[in-house]
C-alpha cells in the first residue's frame, strides 16, 4: 500500500502533474482504478499541498445501478472529509441525437461534466484514473482503427487543458492489490464486460493472446505510446516552427511551399494550415494532395486545398476565389490543378474506341479533340484580357467575358474558370464550353479526351 502510493507521489512530483497550492477535481466512478487514485491522493494531499473535490457522473445508462454507483461516491467522499459534486446525463439520447457511438457520447458527457465542476471549484487539475492497461487498450483500440502517430500516441500523463493521470505508470493489477490492501470494495460496472465495446473485446479477446506471444505485452505497447508522443511532440514543435519559413504572409498564411520537406513534416504542416483555419487534414487527405501530379481535395471544415508542384494553397468555406493570372503546362496523360481547385485531367484514347467516346460521351464536365491537329502544346490557365473563343457548332468567335456573362457565371469566379489552350488557342472553357478547333472526325487516329474533375 505503501509503495502504491509512493510510486503515485513521484509519478506526479516527476511530471509536475500537481503544484503546490492547485485544486484538483478527482473523477470518481466508484470502480477500482479512480477509487485506488482517490484514496492515494488523500494520504498525498498534505505532501502536494493540494485540495481536492470528488466529482461523479451518471451516464443514464444502468437505471438504478447507476444510481447506487453514484450514493456509494458519495459515501466514500463524506468519510474522508471531502465535498462531492453528483452529475446526471442521458447519454444515449445524445448519442441518437447527434449520431455518436454510446462510448463516444458517454466521453463528451463525462469531460463536459468535469470541465464544469472544475470550472465552478476553481481546480486547475482533473485527475483521472487511467492505467498502464488503459493505455495499452487505447493504443490497440486506435491501431485497428488505424490512427497515425498523433492518435497511437495514445494517453498523455498531462494535458494542456489540465487533465493529469497519476497512474498511468501503473497496473491494473497494483490497483487491485492497493484496494484489497487498503480494505477498499470497489463497485463493478457489467458494461465492461460487454462485447458490444471493442475496447472490451480488446481487454477480454486481443490483449490475452498477445500475452501468449509476450506475457508483458502490455508494458511494452504502454512504452510504445509513450515513444510515440514523444516523437510526435517533437516533431509538431518542429512543423510549427517551420511555419515561419515555408507559409506564407498573404492572405493571413494560407499559400504554403512544401519545396525540400520532409514528408513528416510536409504532412504535420498541412493539418497545421487546416487547423488553423478550423478545419483538419487527415491522412486520406493529406495522401491524395501529396501524391501524384497536382491535386485538389475538400478537407473537413469545407477547406479546399489546391497544389500545384510544391505549393499548397488553402480556401476557407465561402471565401470567393480570385487568383492571380497564371498558367500550367498539361501532360499528356497528367493533370493540372487550379488555383480555384478544379483539376483537369488529359488522356489518349486510341482509334475506333476514342471516336466512340467522342460520340458518347461528349458532355460540359468531359470533351474530346484530334491530338494530331492540335495547334500547339497544351496548358491550363486563367482568363486574360482579350480573350475569345470559336465555340463549335457556330460561326465566328465571341468575347470570353459575353460567354460568361451568358452562362451566369458569378463575376467573383470568372478568374477561378480555367482555360484549356493549345498554343494561343482556346479549346475549352472548363465546364461551359468547348472550341470549334480539332473536332474528333472519321480520319482521327488519336483522341485526346480532357475531364473536369
Amino acid at each position: 500500500m505503501e509503495t502504491f502510493t509512493a510510486r503515485v507521489g513521484a509519478a506526479i512530483r516527476r511530471q509536475e502533474l500537481i503544484r503546490p497550492g492547485e485544486r484538483v477535481v478527482v473523477a470518481v466512478s466508484g470502480g477500482p482504478d479512480s477509487l485506488a487514485l482517490l484514496h492515494a491522493l488523500v494520504i498525498l494531499a498534505p505532501e502536494l499541498s493540494c485540495g481536492l473535490h470528488v466529482a461523479h457522473l451518471d451516464h443514464g445508462l444502468r437505471g438504478a445501478a447507476g444510481a447506487d454507483d453514484a450514493a456509494f461516491v458519495a459515501a466514500q467522499a463524506a468519510r474522508l472529509g471531502l465535498e462531492c459534486t453528483l452529475g446526471r446525463a442521458q447519454v444515449a439520447e445524445r448519442a441518437e441525437r447527434e449520431r455518436l457511438s454510446v462510448e463516444d457520447a458517454a466521453r463528451r458527457e463525462r469531460f463536459a461534466f468535469l470541465r464544469r465542476v472544475a470550472a465552478e471549484r476553481g481546480a486547475a487539475k482533473i485527475a483521472l484514473g487511467h492505467t498502464r492497461d488503459d493505455q495499452a487498450e487505447t493504443f490497440l483500440l486506435r491501431l485497428v482503427r488505424g490512427a497515425g502517430t498523433l492518435g497511437l500516441g495514445a494517453m498523455a500523463p498531462a494535458r494542456a487543458d489540465g487533465v493529469i493521470r497519476p497512474l498511468l505508470g501503473l497496473s491494473r493489477a497494483q490497483v487491485e492489490e492497493f484496494c484489497r490492501a487498503a480494505g477498499l470494495e470497489p463497485r463493478r460496472d457489467p458494461t465492461n464486460r460487454d462485447p458490444a465495446f471493442l475496447r472490451n473485446r480488446i481487454r477480454a479477446e486481443l490483449l490475452p493472446l498477445l500475452e501468449t506471444y509476450n506475457p508483458r505485452i502490455r508494458e511494452v505497447l504502454s512504452r510504445i505510446a509513450e515513444d510515440l508522443r514523444f516523437d510526435e511532440e517533437f516533431l509538431g514543435a518542429t512543423a510549427r516552427e517551420a511555419r515561419a519559413a515555408h507559409v506564407g504572409p498573404a492572405d493571413g498564411g494560407r499559400e504554403l511551399d512544401l519545396e525540400g520537406l520532409p514528408e513528416a513534416l510536409r504532412r504535420r504542416l498541412l493539418r497545421l494550415a487546416a487547423q488553423s483555419l478550423g478545419g483538419d487534414a487527415f491522412h486520406r487527405h493529406v495522401a491524395e494532395l501529396l501524391g501524384d501530379g497536382d491535386a485538389a481535395v475538400m478537407l473537413p471544415g469545407e477547406i479546399r486545398a489546391v497544389r500545384r508542384g510544391a505549393r499548397v494553397r488553402l480556401i476557407p468555406p465561402g471565401e470567393p476565389v480570385a487568383p492571380a493570372p497564371w498558367s500550367c503546362p498539361l501532360p499528356v496523360p497528367g493533370r493540372v490543378a487550379t488555383p480555384a481547385g478544379a483539376v483537369v485531367e488529359a488522356d489518349l484514347l486510341a482509334g475506333a474506341a476514342g471516336r466512340r467516346a467522342a460520340r458518347e460521351e461528349a458532355s460540359l464536365r468531359r470533351t474530346f479533340f484530334d491530338y494530331d491537329r492540335l495547334p500547339g502544346e497544351l496548358a491550363v490557365r486563367s482568363r486574360r484580357p482579350g480573350d475569345r473563343l470559336r465555340p463549335r457548332g457556330m460561326a465566328g468567335t465571341v468575347k470570353l467575358q459575353d460567354l460568361l456573362v451568358a452562362r451566369k457565371v458569378p463575376r467573383e469566379q470568372r478568374d477561378g474558370v480555367p482555360l484549356v489552350v493549345a498554343g494561343e488557342e482556346i479549346l475549352w472553357v472548363v465546364g461551359h464550353r468547348v472550341g470549334a478547333l480539332c473536332p474528333v472526325d472519321p480520319t482521327t487516329r488519336r483522341v485526346l479526351r480532357l475531364r473536369l474533375s
